[in-house]
C-alpha cells in the first residue's frame, strides 16, 4: 500500500517538483551565461552553498520549503481526500511519513543541485594553484543547506494547522526571535539562517554542531506535534459506524488498485 501512496503524493506535489527543477536549471544557466566559470576562484565555486550577505538564495529556498509544508497535511482535509485515504487499510502514521518523505525528497534536490553545480564549477576552474575539487567543503555546504531547509519545513508542517494564518504565525515567530535576540544574543542558536555562514579554520569549514543539534531537536519536536495533530484531526468524519467504514475501505482499496 506504500507504493500507491507514493504515486499519489508525487502527483499532488508535482507542481513543486517542476518548480524546483526549473529553479535549478535557471541557476545553472545563470552561472554559465553571466559569469566566467573557467576563471572562478574557490570562493566563487562555493558561492551557492555559503550564506553570504545578503543570504538571498537560502531565504528563497527556505520559503519554498515553508510553502510546500504549509499545505502538505491540511490540503487533504480541506478538499476531503482524507475521507478516501482513511478508508484504505493504511495508518495515518504511514500517510504522514510518506507525505514528509516525498516532500523532503523534492526539497533535497535544491542543495543537491547546488552541490553538483559547485563540483562542475570547481572542475572547470581547476588550476595549478587549486588542482582539486573541494569535495569536503561542497559536502559541508550542501549538508548545512539541507538542515536549514528541513528546519523551516518541519516548522511549516506544524504551523500549517493554523490554516490561513500559517504565514502570520511565521511572521510572529520571526519578530519574537528578533526581540529575544536583542536582549539575549545566545538565542542566535535558534536561527537556521546562520548555519551556512562560513567560518574556516585553515581550509576546513567549521561545522556548528551545537546549533545543528538544537535546531534539529526542535525540528523533531515540531514534526512530532504535527504528527499528533494529524492523527487527531478529522476523526469526526468517520462517525457513521463500522459498516460504513468497511464499505468505504473496500471501495477505496478497489479504486486505488484499479488506478
Amino acid at each position: 500500500m506504500t507504493r500507491p501512496l507514493l504515486r499519489k503524493e508525487l502527483r499532488e506535489q508535482q507542481p513543486f517538483l517542476w518548480f524546483v527543477l526549473l529553479f535549478g536549471t535557471a541557476n545553472w544557466l545563470d552561472v554559465a551565461i553571466s559569469s566566467y566559470p573557467d576563471l572562478a576562484g574557490p570562493r566563487d565555486v562555493l558561492d551557492n552553498l555559503m550564506d553570504l550577505d545578503p543570504p538571498g538564495l537560502v531565504v528563497f529556498q527556505s520559503l519554498v520549503a515553508f510553502s510546500l509544508a504549509s499545505g502538505l497535511l491540511i490540503r487533504g482535509f480541506e478538499d476531503r481526500t482524507m475521507e478516501f485515504v482513511d478508508g484504505l487499510p493504511v495508518s495515518r502514521s504511514r500517510v504522514f511519513a510518506v507525505k514528509l518523505a516525498v516532500a523532503l525528497g523534492i526539497l533535497a534536490l535544491m542543495p543537491l543541485s547546488d552541490a553538483v553545480l559547485a563540483a562542475a564549477h570547481g572542475w572547470v576552474s581547476t588550476t595549478s594553484l587549486h588542482p582539486q575539487i573541494p569535495w569536503r567543503l561542497i559536502a559541508t555546504g550542501a549538508g548545512l543547506r539541507l538542515v536549514q531547509i528541513s528546519v523551516l519545513f518541519n516548522l511549516g508542517v506544524l504551523l500549517s494547522f493554523l490554516h490561513r494564518f500559517a504565514w502570520l504565525g511565521l511572521g510572529v515567530l520571526y519578530w519574537l526571535y528578533v526581540a529575544a535576540a536583542t536582549w539575549a544574543p545566545a538565542t542566535s542558536v535558534l536561527n537556521p539562517f546562520l548555519l551556512g555562514q562560513p567560518a574556516f579554520r585553515g581550509e576546513v569549514w567549521i561545522v556548528p554542531w551545537r546549533e545543528i543539534g538544537v535546531q534539529l531537536g526542535l525540528s523533531g519536536v515540531c514534526a512530532a506535534v504535527a504528527h499528533a495533530l494529524f492523527q487527531r484531526k478529522g476523526d469526526r468524519l468517520w462517525g457513521g459506524g463500522a459498516r460504513r467504514q468497511a464499505r468505504a475501505r473496500w471501495f477505496a482499496g478497489g479504486a486505488l488498485a484499479a488506478g
